[in-house]
């Protein structure tokens, strides 16, 4: 008689999870758990170029390089104010990409052909110039660069990576940094738009590159102990899951983070520009070498980046909302099954030109967006976990219900630490033996895949584990399965 009626109707039960999930989103670990808007800053030139990181953390302290009227500067954070503490260059457009080694940063004011890197060191809650070498170093790139990024191997080597109106060009410096290499060229072809973003991993020098003439993006390697002049075949990444639709999968804006195995995560966009087809994108690479299946992001956006917690397992793409200036969104995955979530906005109001950091992060992170002339910048903090989670919260079946589907769906509420999730079925209250037993389920549902009995009393519980180990289990609750047809 309770077959059909609206309390136990799959309808009924699809919305039951729906608004548990959105009711209880922060607990599901979707996004940050609180953002800090921080003071604007008057600037003279955005917080450009995609692949570069114009924010780091070190001493318990986040810094960051910005040009204005009076030149460019090292701002450090107290409490919600950025604050002055040294400058660095006379220019007031340079952009900067910024590499932590150590107590040193290493600073590439990027400036067209005449760039130039400052290093910089910290000393007592402050920095100043490298004792190495308080110079500047000139820093000369190819006719047509558009943009450059660097960053230092496992020997101490610093590599600038940049593109020329057709080519990929590589050039590399030992410490202190001072002069730099002849170009190495170690891709042709390419188009005037295209750029390139290297990152260090695994003993190796990575670099990902654009290139809109062959419609795929592409990727090198160096291997630390080899000749400067030794790189890798191309991989032509995710290439097996690209369409030949539109411009192609591949554009210039490029971003990437590195996690301590050597994954590389790079946040894309795309040329399809075609209707239902992904404008931002994500690739992944694993350390075998292999490139996961193109991740789709949004088919909307411009100018992604990726920031990466490896504490927690989550991964996010942050992206200009649409082309121009507008709201800063971001969306979130975790690394050991990539699922996004819906988009959450970051930044409200009309800016672009999302940066962060090249670090991985823990707690907390900045983020900054801007216009030609005004920073915008907040502080975004992630849950911390630091035990075990707590034990689960049933939510569907109800407990005591009946006429349920001898294929039920079961549902819960997980504390925000809890990675994965095991569930069990029995008949037997004590569950000294169990008829369906499932471990490492990362969702909060699961659809039981094998059949029930029918008109049966059964028992289920839930526990949920993260890397400190597995919590108790969850109460236990019943359900009886709906009676035999007639």
């Amino acid at each position: 008689m309770f077959k059909n009626s609206f309390f136990h109707s799959e309808k009924t039960l699809a919305l039951i999870i729906l608004l548990a999930m959105l009711s209880y989103g922060k607990m599901l670990g979707q996004g940050f758990i609180n953002t800090t808007s921080l003071n604007t800053l008057n600037i003279t030139a955005s917080t450009a170029d995609k692949p570069q990181s114009k924010v780091w953390t070190y001493d318990g302290k986040w810094w960051m390089v910005m040009p204005n009227s009076t030149g460019t500067h090292i701002f450090r954070l107290d409490g919600d104010i950025w604050t002055k503490i040294l400058t660095i260059d006379a220019s007031k457009i340079a952009r900067a990409d910024c590499k932590v080694v150590g107590n040193v940063t290493h600073i590439l004011l990027y400036n067209a052909v005449n760039s130039s890197l400052v290093s910089v060191e910290y000393n007592l809650g402050t920095y100043q110039l490298w004792t190495s070498r308080p110079t500047t170093a000139a820093v000369t790139l190819d006719y047509g660069v558009e943009t450059a990024t660097i960053d230092v191997d496992g020997n101490g080597r610093m590599w600038v990576a940049s593109d020329g109106l057709t080519d990929i060009n590589i050039r590399w410096s030992d410490t202190p940094y001072s002069t730099w290499s002849a170009p190495i060229n170690i891709e042709s072809g390419v188009s005037t738009d295209d750029i390139c973003v290297l990152t260090a991993f695994n003993g190796k020098i990575g670099v990902l590159w654009s290139n809109e003439i062959t419609k795929r993006f592409g990727f090198k390697y160096h291997a630390d102990l080899d000749d400067p002049e030794i790189w890798s075949v191309n991989e032509v990444p995710a290439s097996q899951s690209a369409d030949n639709i539109g411009g192609g999968m591949a554009d210039d804006h490029l971003n990437l983070a590195v996690a301590s195995d050597g994954t590389l995560y790079a946040a894309v966009k795309t040329s399809y520009d075609l209707a239902g087809f992904p404008k931002i994108a994500l690739l992944i690479r694993r350390p075998a070498g292999t490139w996961d299946n193109l991740y789709p992001v949004s088919n909307s956006g411009t100018r992604p980046i990726v920031i990466l917690n490896e504490s927690l397992g989550k991964v996010k793409v942050i992206y200009t909302e649409n082309e121009g200036n507008a709201n800063i969104l971001y969306k979130e995955s975790s690394t050991t099954t990539i699922s996004l979530s819906p988009a959450l906005t970051l930044i409200s109001g009309a800016n672009s030109s999302v940066t962060s950091t090249k670090q991985t992060y823990t707690e907390d992170i900045v983020i900054m967006a801007s216009t030609s002339k005004l920073l915008t910048s907040v502080l975004a903090k992630d849950f911390v976990i630091t035990d075990t989670p707590l034990p689960p919260t049933l939510i569907s079946p109800s407990n005591e219900s009946s006429e349920i589907l001898i294929l039920p769906t079961l549902s819960w509420n997980a504390d925000i630490s809890a990675d994965s999730h095991r569930v069990q079925i029995s008949t037997v209250p004590d569950f000294s033996s169990t008829i369906y037993d499932n471990n490492n389920i990362t969702s909060n549902s699961i659809k039981v895949n094998s059949a029930l009995a029918k008109n049966t009393i059964y028992y289920w519980r839930v526990n949920s584990a993260n890397a400190f180990g597995g919590s108790d289990w969850s109460s236990t609750w019943s359900f009886t399965t709906e009676l035999p047809d007639a």
